[in-house]
């Protein structure tokens, strides 16, 4: 569940730029906070599979 929320916190910004026979390279990775009714629903869905596991 945490690798899951860490990844739908995660920005990626890729900028590449050429000038004058130079390439600049940019890249970023920045955190931002999931929308508190995504973190809600996905905590819902994990109670709903812990309390009651698929059957086989």
């Amino acid at each position: 569940m945490a690798a899951a929320v860490a990844w739908l916190q995660t920005k990626v910004n890729v900028r590449i730029k050429c000038k004058g026979g130079k390439t600049e390279f940019e890249f970023r990775v920045v955190k931002e906070a999931a929308p508190a009714a995504l973190l809600k629903e996905l905590a819902a869905a994990v109670v709903r599979l812990w309390s009651h596991p698929p059957q086989q």
